[in-house]
């Protein structure tokens, strides 16, 4: 049942793609070529789920090693946990809730999806398909809410498991409301690029602007760090401004556009703040 309710999920999330995926540049800003993309991914993330849920049985162990025991098998079953709680950020709405619904699902615990905030709906349209794909609804809510009542969902004793994606201060602060709990956390990162001397230099700046510029560079790994080696450097410099020069901002409606608005007015000001911040302590803006 748990693989055929999510291959049906991944179905029907690949049926209404086009729909999906409008939402998301809807609701996040997201450019309708990286949200199809995204789109994508969920289906894939929810057809491996259901694989999964097939090869979940369990182990069969020889006791036979100990005197006493000849003859004697130790059989292991896997068991679903409980109530899961996924909590996701707005950078990848969709295709970060399916990372979580999608083992919680193939697994055979009831699930709650607590979406961002500012991305609530497509978390709210996966939740309306996977009952559609025969999940039982007794099984499953979607919770959008502040930040304080997701702190409530975290430290309630019902939940059996924490899953959280989003920025490090909220993640171990949850971590320790629900410190009985077992959690999994993924907190962003800090993702650096190292260009040799011996790189193909336009491939290396290529990649880094995509790495660096996708989804207005609100991904958790997004290029953040490049060291280039000194026999390279202004090489490199000039192909990197180059292309970001070339990239095209605006709407992200229009097939076209490359980067669109960043998530809220306080999220740019913030990034804002970090160039100026840089230039204050001797950076150059190139």
């Amino acid at each position: 049942d748990r693989h055929r309710i999510l291959s049906r999920l991944a179905t029907l999330v690949e049926e209404r793609a086009e729909e999906v995926a409008w939402i998301l540049v809807r609701e996040g800003g997201k450019t309708i070529t990286f949200a199809r993309a995204e789109v994508g991914r969920a289906v894939e993330t929810l057809r491996i789920s259901a694989e999964e849920a097939r090869r979940m049985g369990g182990e069969v162990i020889p006791l036979d090693w100990t005197p006493g025991n000849e003859g004697r098998l130790a059989i292991t079953r896997r068991m679903p946990i409980g109530p899961v709680l996924g909590i996701i950020p707005f950078n990848f709405p969709l295709n970060l809730a399916c990372h979580k619904l999608g083992p919680a699902v193939a697994s055979g615990n009831s699930f709650i999806l607590k979406p961002a905030s500012a991305t609530p709906v497509s978390g709210l349209v996966l939740g309306d398909l996977l009952l559609e794909a025969g999940y039982p609804p007794e099984a499953l809510s979607v919770v959008p809410c502040p930040g304080e009542r997701a702190e409530r969902l975290a430290g309630d004793p019902r939940i059996a498991f924490l899953s959280f994606t989003g920025s490090p201060g909220v993640g171990w602060n949850l971590k320790r409301i629900a410190w009985e709990k077992k959690v999994s956390l993924e907190l962003g990162g800090n993702a650096a690029v190292i260009v040799h001397e011996d790189a193909l230099v336009p491939y290396a700046a290529g990649r880094i602007v995509t790495g660096g510029f996708v989804n207005a560079g609100q991904v958790c790994i997004s290029v953040q760090r490049v060291f280039l080696h000194r026999n390279i450097y202004e090489e490199a410099c000039r192909g990197i401004v180059e292309l970001v020069a070339g990239l095209k901002v605006g709407d992200p409606r229009e097939e076209s556009c490359e980067v669109g608005p960043m998530i809220n007015a306080e999220a740019a000001a913030a990034a804002y703040e970090k160039v100026l911040e840089a230039e204050r302590e001797g950076a150059r803006v190139i």
